[in-house]
């Protein structure tokens, strides 16, 4: 049942300020006093920073936004919803590729050593000898990076371009591209669909009133995560007969926070005439997520770089093993050895002449103390382990999206945990249950529970029966100081341990492909309501106000 929030208690937060639920009366401020009041701020700010231009929007932009259901959003927010990872462009390619291949000595060495070739004194040989080797690296590594940027354009363009049902305000449809969707649209998204945006959820049609989604994507947790719609919306569309329209909701709106990176926190309030609901992360689902069960109708509130996927994801770089490190700082090595030889030639030869051209001569000619044929085996390499990752049988579904480290693997030592969901899958299994006289239940030990419960449910109406006799006894007695504390009975536990276990939990039943599932937040409550179900005591639905 929904409780309406004390009209004193704030619910959002605006940098210092708290803003009431009674966002009319606090939002009549002079306009003027903001401006200066912006004004000052950002003079205090130019001491610091004088090459910071004056914004008064970009101030204003921190603030709350209210997105009204008529799809009014106040500020204006006109961001698109478009993903996009690459990490080169047409005109960035070359360079960057470039710049990342030579700012390594190993790599800088050849390039020096195939220019030189085009000085007439310092020639040595065939030019093809020294820029052969060389472009064979760059073409490969080229080839790698222009092949994996193309596999992220490809991901985003899927991404972008999926459809989805965009309700308007009179009710009709219409599917859109995830790139067309904008703050204030309403959309619908069914089970297994992506999360396109960062949503509110205003209704499911789930029975219970609630979804799971999955956040594996988001923040590495496989086990689903519970989500409830707007409470005030959920009764209108359930509760009115005739079809209800957005529509009809004119002067409601959802006043958010500004975009965050926190993806475990959010405070918004919805705003219906004398009406006010507080919201909270249960009402919101983060893009990048996937709708696991039901269907749902809700909220565009942020989308494209506001989203907190993409405020929490980093630009892409270029990645380098440690194999590669290693070979530089051997190829340094090297040198200093092939320029300590060179230089030795030449004291040797007296330092006539012009002796330094005969330095570099030497240097050209001992070159191959540096063997260009490692980096070139190096990266014929790292293709064939990429290609051996992705056509791997045991272990299907495995992809290398990153073709420069993958000998890493190879080279693991330690492997370092936070948690035990990560090593266990999240999968919990019941062993054993222990009560306080000392008893223990193993699973072979679940027909002794049966009977226990049986016992107890033939002697006593519902839990704590023993207690509630011996309470009603010591009321009988004229002397109340002279309680004692008693031993309960071992079917009294059992009957009240299952009851606990049955009863305190977010555990939901759900359909997964026809077969009846249990889903929560935490994989621990899964595997004690699984205890109960052979203990005969079987969750059948779950819903805001029943249980059975």
């Amino acid at each position: 049942m929904y409780t309406k929030p004390s009209t004193n208690r704030p619910l959002l937060r605006k940098d210092t300020e708290l803003i009431s639920p009674n966002l009319e009366s606090s939002s009549k401020v002079d306009t003027e006093d903001k401006k200066n009041e912006g004004r000052q701020l950002f003079e205090e700010e130019h001491k610091e920073n004088p090459k910071k231009k004056w914004s008064f929007f970009h101030r204003k932009a921190k603030g709350p936004r209210d997105i009204m259901l008529d799809g009014t959003v106040n500020p204006p927010n006109k961001v698109k919803n478009v993903i996009k990872n690459q990490k080169y462009n047409i005109i960035t390619f070359v360079p960057i590729v470039l710049f990342n291949q030579f700012k390594f000595f190993f790599n800088l060495f050849f390039l020096l050593n195939a220019l030189s070739q085009f000085v007439h004194a310092l020639q040595t040989g065939y030019l093809i000898t020294y820029v052969g080797p060389l472009a064979l690296v760059l073409l490969l590594t080229m080839a790698k990076e222009a092949y994996d940027d193309y596999e992220r354009y490809r991901r985003d363009k899927q991404a972008n371009s999926a459809q989805y049902k965009r309700i308007l305000r009179d009710g009709q449809e219409e599917m859109v591209p995830s790139s067309k969707l904008r703050v204030g649209d309403i959309i619908e998204v069914k089970a297994s669909q992506r999360i396109p945006a960062d949503l509110i959820i205003l209704y499911t049609t789930e029975p219970t009133g609630s979804v799971f989604i999955k956040t594996d994507q988001l923040d590495g947790e496989t086990d689903w995560k519970l989500r409830k719609p707007i409470t005030f919306l959920q009764k209108q569309k359930v509760e009115i007969e005739e079809e209800y329209s957005y529509q009809d909701s004119e002067g409601c709106k959802i006043t958010v926070n500004p975009p965050t990176e926190e993806i475990y926190k959010f405070e918004g309030v919805f705003t219906c005439g004398d009406y006010r609901e507080a919201l909270s992360l249960e009402n919101t689902i983060w893009g990048s997520t996937v709708l696991a069960t039901g269907k749902i109708q809700a909220l565009v509130t942020y989308t494209g770089k506001e989203m907190r996927v993409v405020m929490n994801s980093r630009d892409p770089r270029s990645k380098v093993g440690r194999l590669d490190m290693e070979i530089n700082r051997l190829s340094k090595l090297l040198f200093g050895v092939l320029a300590a030889l060179s230089l030795g030639l030449v004291a040797l030869a007296g330092f006539e002449g012009e002796w330094y051209v005969h330095f570099f001569r030497f240097i050209i000619l001992l070159s191959y103390i540096i063997p260009i044929s490692l980096r070139v085996n190096l990266d014929f390499a790292k293709l064939f382990y990429s290609y051996q990752i992705n056509h791997d049988k045991d272990i299907e579904g495995c992809i290398a999206r990153n073709r420069d480290i993958p000998e890493e693997l190879g080279r693991i030592q330690f492997l370092l945990s936070d948690k035990t969901g990560t090593l266990t899958q999240n999968e919990m299994v019941f062993k054993k249950i222990s009560l306080e006289n000392g008893t223990v239940f193993t699973p072979e030990k679940k027909h002794e529970i049966v009977k226990y419960l049986k016992k107890n449910c033939e002697k006593y109406n519902g839990p704590l029966g023993d207690i509630e006799e011996k309470v009603k006894g010591l009321a009988d007695q004229a002397d109340k100081k002279k309680k004692r504390l008693f031993r309960r009975e071992k079917d009294c536990l059992v009957r009240d341990l299952i009851s606990a276990l049955v009863l305190c939990h977010n555990v939901t039943p759900v359909d997964d492909n026809g077969s009846r599932v249990l889903q929560a937040s935490s994989p621990d409550e899964i595997a004690l309501v699984e205890m109960t179900r052979s203990s005969y005591e079987v969750e059948r639905s779950r819903s805001k106000q029943n249980y059975y």
